[in-house]
């Protein structure tokens, strides 16, 4: 079981993940603990105090001390990943490792043009945002976009699965939360997403513990159209995004 966020105690441990004791269904915190061994107290003879001992630790949560994953970083031409369409590349522009998105079988310029659109009149922090187009010698529109740090959510979750972890469940609500947020904003405007899974779902930052500080933002606009996302897409995604 992943451990999830307390409070309670946890200033008392810095730098560490306070992770809660579970009972049954019921997430009792540490300070919950205390006062039920309180009760016992008149019972018990006297013991002389002794130094606290650190929080017992789901050995499946990530801390910082153990999770290798913010320290990933990317090589000019490496690649970044592939969909039925688009393959993408890490290369340099100006100093700054950016991604490349091409496609040898499909024109992207509507797809650009659409996000390039969203960005400037309805912008939304939880949309992807397109850092500029370039052009190939033949004449094909490559998509240059801020690189993920940790890839998409299945690449996030594959990563984890690598160092024995797992993602928390309150790390997957907030990412709902967040995509969820800009499927609504697109909806406003007029534009269903037409593709929405986990594999759309690209992660800027996270934090083993801290899910508050997560950032994903919701990309690849190639099956979009005019409409609005109907709730049962919404119910899918949750669905894939409780099962990582």
């Amino acid at each position: 079981m992943a451990a999830c966020a307390g409070r309670g105690r946890a200033s008392d441990w810095p730098g560490a993940c306070f992770t809660p004791i579970f009972c049954g269904k019921t997430c009792i915190g540490q300070a919950n603990v205390e006062r039920s061994h309180s009760l016992l107290l008149p019972l018990l003879p006297p013991r002389p105090p002794r130094p606290p001992r650190p929080l017992p630790v789901d050995p499946r949560a990530p801390t910082r001390a153990h999770t290798t994953l913010q320290s990933k970083t990317h090589r000019d031409g490496q690649f970044l990943g592939k969909g039925s369409q688009k393959t993408v590349h890490a290369q340099e522009r100006n100093g700054t490792m950016v991604a490349i998105i091409k496609s040898q079988t499909h024109d992207l310029t509507m797809e650009a043009t659409l996000v390039t659109t969203i960005a400037e009149h309805a912008p939304h922090p939880h949309v992807m945002k397109l850092l500029g187009l370039e052009f190939g010698a033949s004449s094909r529109v490559s998509m240059v976009a801020p690189i993920a740090l940790f890839g998409s959510m299945l690449e996030l979750v594959d990563g984890l699965e690598f160092e024995g972890l797992e993602i928390s469940h309150v790390h997957k609500q907030v990412v709902f939360a967040q995509i969820l947020s800009a499927v609504l904003h697109l909806n406003g405007v007029g534009i269903e997403h037409g593709d929405l899974a986990a594999r759309n779902i690209l992660v800027f930052n996270y934090d083993p513990c801290d899910p508050k500080s997560t950032d994903v933002r919701l990309s690849d606009f190639g099956d979009a159209r005019v409409g609005q996302t109907p709730a049962s897409a919404m119910l899918r995604l949750a669905r894939e995004l409780a099962d990582l």
